[in-house]
C-alpha cells in the first residue's frame, strides 16, 4: 500500500495487485487508510506496510546482507548494480513502477547478456521487498525476460582432439588442460586442486572445492552444489601427464630449497600462489592455434569432455553426476544440441541395421 496526497489536498492510498492499480481517496490519510484496509479485509487479503522512503537501493543492500549469496555472485550484482541500475536505485519503492524495469533493460538493449542480467536481479531484489511485505507483487513478473542464450562452442571431432593432444606435448600446462579435458571438471575447482585431492595409484581426482578472483582477492569456496563434492575417474592419459607435473614440482621445489606440502596447489604460479585464469585462456588459445582447431575458452575443454561422452553413448544421469551437475535435467538442458546429435546417430545406425537384414 502506497499512501501519499494529492496536489487539491485528498489523500490516496494506492493498492497494486496483479499489476492493476487501485486507489482510495480520503480526506485525512486515515481515512484514506482505513478504506483501502477495509477493501483489503474483504478479499480476504492482509494490509501492507507502507515502504515509507526506503529506496531500491536500501532493499538491495537488505537483500544483500540476508540472502546467502557465494562471494563472486553478490560481486557480480553489485556490479550489475553500479553500472546499470544506478539511477534506478535511488527511486523510492512506493514509486517504482512496472515501465521502470522495462526502462532498465531497454537501457542495454545491445547487450542481451547484461539485459538478462539486469532483469534477474530486479527480479530477485523485487522478490525480496514483496517476502518483506513492502509490495504486493513483483513488477518483474509482468515484464518478459530479455532473449539471451549463450552460444555453445562446437564439439571437436575426434581428429582435433587428436590434433589438440599431439600438439600439448612438451606444454608447462599439458596436465591442466588434460585434465579440463578428460576430467570435465570446472575451471575453478581446477584452479582450488592441492596434491592431496589427488588419488594418482586409483586414477581418480576428489573435487573439493573452488577457487574464484573477486575483485583482485582469491576467494575459497564448496563446490556449487552438494553434486559438486564429488570423485572422478581419469583417463589413463590424465593419470600420466599429473604424475609427470607432480615430479617436475617436486624437483622445482628441491632445487629451490622449499618445503613440499601435499596441502600445496597443483597448480600454480612460480611464487606458489593461484594460476590466474587468464594466464591459462592465452597459453590454451596458443594450443589451439597450434593444433589447427578452433579456438575455445578453458570451460569450453568440459563442454568438449561431456560431448565426447555423449557420443560414445553414455547415459545422461551419467554424465551429469561426472560433471558435478545438481540433476540430470540441468545437463540436458546444457547439452541438447549434443542429446540431439546422438539422438540422430542412433537413427542412421538404425537404418543402416535395417538395410543390412
Amino acid at each position: 500500500m502506497v499512501v501519499f496526497r494529492r496536489k487539491d489536498g485528498r489523500w490516496v492510498a494506492r493498492l497494486t495487485r496483479a499489476g492493476k492499480r487501485k486507489d482510495f481517496y480520503g480526506k485525512t490519510r486515515k481515512e484514506a487508510t482505513e478504506r483501502a484496509s477495509a477493501y483489503l479485509r474483504t478479499i480476504g487479503a492482509r494490509p501492507l506496510p507502507t515502504p515509507g522512503r526506503l529506496t531500491l537501493e536500501d532493499v538491495f543492500r537488505a537483500f544483500l546482507e540476508a540472502t546467502d549469496l557465494r562471494p563472486r555472485t553478490r560481486a557480480d550484482y553489485e556490479d550489475v548494480a553500479r553500472r546499470h541500475l544506478s539511477q534506478l536505485l535511488r527511486r523510492p519503492l512506493a514509486r517504482l513502477e512496472t515501465l521502470d524495469v522495462l526502462d532498465a533493460i531497454t537501457s542495454v538493449r545491445g547487450k542481451p547478456r547484461t539485459a538478462l542480467k539486469v532483469y534477474r536481479l530486479l527480479h530477485r531484489v523485487l522478490g525480496f521487498a514483496v517476502r518483506c511485505g513492502y509490495l504486493a507483487d513483483n513488477p518483474t513478473d509482468r515484464v518478459t525476460p530479455p532473449g539471451y542464450r549463450p552460444g555453445r562452442p562446437e564439439a571437436w571431432n575426434p581428429d582435433q582432439v587428436r590434433a589438440f593432444c599431439a600438439a600439448l606435448d612438451g606444454h608447462p600446462l599439458r596436465a591442466l588442460f588434460l585434465l579440463l579435458l578428460g576430467g570435465g571438471l570446472r575451471w575453478s575447482e581446477v584452479a582450488a586442486l592441492r596434491w592431496c585431492d589427488l588419488d594418482l595409484q586409483a586414477g581418480r581426482v576428489h573435487v573439493r572445492r573452488s577457487l574464484h578472483r573477486v575483485r583482485g582477492d582469491w576467494v575459497e569456496t564448496a563446490p556449487k552444489t552438494r553434486a559438486g563434492l564429488r570423485s572422478v575417474a581419469l583417463p589413463q592419459e590424465v593419470v600420466q601427464a599429473l604424475r609427470q607435473h607432480r615430479l617436475r614440482a617436486l624437483e622445482v621445489a628441491l632445487r629451490e630449497g622449499r618445503p613440499w606440502s601435499e596441502e600445496g596447489l597443483v597448480f600454480c604460479s612460480a611464487s606458489g600462489t593461484p594460476l590466474h585464469h587468464r594466464r591459462a585462456l592465452e597459453a590454451l588459445r596458443r594450443v589451439c592455434r597450434r593444433a589447427g582447431v578452433p579456438e575455445v575458452g578453458l570451460h569450453a575443454l568440459r563442454h568438449q569432455h561431456a560431448s565426447l561422452l555423449f557420443a560414445q553413448g553414455v547415459s545422461l544421469p551419467d554424465v551429469a553426476r561426472r560433471l558435478g551437475h545438481a540433476s540430470p535435467a540441468v545437463t540436458a538442458a546444457i547439452y541438447a544440441h549434443a542429446l540431439a546429435e546422438d539422438r540422430r546417430l542412433a537413427e542412421v545406425l538404425q537404418k543402416t541395421l535395417e538395410g543390412g537384414r
